[in-house]
């Protein structure tokens, strides 16, 4: 059964939303190898999974940012007050990178002695480093789509009484594309990461706002097509054969060819990682710091396993157990939001 038209809930959407969850997991599960990091040393060097880290960040950002413009569109029509859209989205965003911050990535650090703090007070650690975003891990994604979010509500809001309402996703896709290789220049991080990564945002509403469009719906049938794109999307990547702005038409066409490609029904496992995504996004980055710290120089693949498989686990059983003791707030869940979710699965 086709279930494209149920705005509640979709088994492709959850499936991207897995499927992007784990690129991220496994990501700073392997990022020790990477050598553009280099936070922590380590005697071991593996060049497979230096390269998969490499590929990996090409297309992470990219696709979560677009998953969250896709997702938008559905709350958008459903609820079109700002106001009552950025009270949500604090919830959902902000507090959990307040709460994660200070009462799990800033302990866990300070546990494993983390080099980057050494000489640090713990006022600046926790205002500067991770509050106004220093060094706050992964932690930098959430304030960062919030902005963009705001940024995107106020733009519709403003459109929506004019005569330009059914062209707001054009116009919002055409300004992220200026912010994205122009820029406005600002002292504060998070608007920089928004105009950075505000195109996929942005490309995430422009594939929801064409799902109703036959071109979009023949390319959906056309997946070699799509594979094709993807596997040209990488070796760019590795090889970097086209110019920068080609890059990013590129990229752009690759996402949408994962929303064309994935598959249109869910299983258990999918469901299951797509329902906890935010919990273990979360939870598990900070755990990697134990195994780097105390284990750097086990093999590459014992250490892949140990953080995506143990950590994982780890960071899955978290958000269940956050959730059972009605502390769902944590992780930008409300009984409501909860409720939601129920229905939809009825």
């Amino acid at each position: 059964m086709n279930n494209r038209k149920d705005t509640t809930r979709r088994d492709d959407i959850t499936n991207v939303r897995a499927l992007a969850i784990f690129l991220v997991v496994l990501g700073h599960s392997i990022i020790l190898y990477s050598s553009a990091w280099g936070y922590y040393p380590t005697e071991q060097k593996s060049i497979l999974l230096d390269n998969l880290k490499f590929l990996i960040n090409g297309i992470q950002m990219p696709l979560f940012f677009s998953l969250s413009g896709f997702c938008f569109l559905w709350s958008w029509n459903r609820s079109s007050d700002i106001i009552n859209q950025l009270i949500k989205k604090a919830q959902r965003l902000i507090i959990p990178y307040i709460m994660i911050g200070i009462c799990w990535l800033f302990p866990i650090r300070m546990l494993v002695k983390y080099p980057y703090y050494n000489g640090l007070s713990i006022p600046h650690i926790i205002f500067k480093s991770i509050l106004l975003g220093e060094d706050n891990g992964h932690l930098w994604f959430l304030p960062t789509l919030f902005f963009i979010t705001a940024a995107t509500s106020c733009i519709f809001q403003i459109l929506d009484k004019s005569p330009l309402a059914c062209f707001k996703v054009p116009i919002v896709f055409g300004a992220s594309i200026y912010l994205y290789h122009f820029g406005i220049p600002s002292s504060n991080r998070y608007i920089n990461l928004a105009e950075a990564n505000a195109i996929w945002f942005a490309l995430g509403l422009t594939i929801h706002y064409l799902e109703a469009n036959k071109w979009f719906e023949s390319c959906k049938k056309r997946k070699s097509l799509s594979i094709v794109l993807i596997l040209v999307f990488l070796v760019n990547l590795l090889k970097q054969v086209v110019p920068p702005i080609a890059s990013t038409a590129l990229t752009c066409m690759a996402v949408a060819s994962i929303y064309c490609v994935i598959p249109q029904k869910a299983n258990l496992l999918t469901e299951k990682i797509s329902k906890n995504s935010m919990g273990i996004y979360l939870f598990h980055s900070p755990l990697v710091y134990i195994s780097f710290t105390y284990w750097p120089n086990i093999a590459p693949m014992a250490m892949a396993a140990i953080n995506l498989i143990g950590f994982g686990s780890v960071a899955y059983m978290l958000t269940n157990l956050i959730r059972a003791t009605s502390m769902g707030w944590i992780i930008g869940e409300t009984p409501k939001a909860s409720h939601d979710k129920k229905q939809g699965k009825q």
